[in-house]
């Protein structure tokens, strides 16, 4: 519980010092409930273990959030094209991170004898708090910031 206490308050300082990280975790919300009942079919319809029905869910929470985020966390830098794909892919590495951490700590959880969605949750949580902090430096930084590779408009 001390570590929930922890990741209050890290969330609480984070949604004051920058607004954005509170319509980022409302989205990671509508991510989490994806993840629940895609971690719960799995285990329940799928039969499949735990680790992997948590690694299924949280790839699928990624995916949603990615886009969602894209259009309207940041519908201010919004990524369409060549910038969307190679911000899909950095999204994903950069929350493949919070997702190891995520399944690792949710299994441990699991394994000690935490209910299923609790562990799956905590995990989620620890996840989102990574993926926000790393992901708005990275994927959805100031376009006046990302290095401008050859454009055809430019060119011709």
């Amino acid at each position: 519980f001390i570590a929930l206490h922890r990741l209050k308050q890290i969330l609480l300082c984070s949604a004051r010092k920058d607004p954005r990280f509170i319509l980022f975790t409302t989205v990671g919300g509508i991510g989490a409930l994806l993840h629940l009942s895609v971690l719960l079919t799995c285990m329940q319809i799928f039969h499949k273990d735990f680790w992997v029905s948590q690694a299924i869910a949280s790839t699928g929470a990624m995916l949603l959030n990615f886009s969602i985020n894209n259009i309207l966390t940041y519908s201010n830098r919004r990524l369409k094209g060549a910038d969307f794909i190679e911000g899909v892919i950095l999204f994903i590495l950069i929350c493949s991170v919070g997702a190891y951490t995520n399944v690792l700590l949710a299994q441990y959880l699991f394994q000690h004898k935490t209910a299923w969605w609790i562990a799956g949750l905590v995990g989620a949580m620890i996840g989102s708090v990574w993926n926000y902090s790393v992901s708005t430096q990275i994927v959805w930084r100031k376009k006046s910031k990302r290095k401008r590779q050859c454009d055809v408009h430019t060119v011709f």
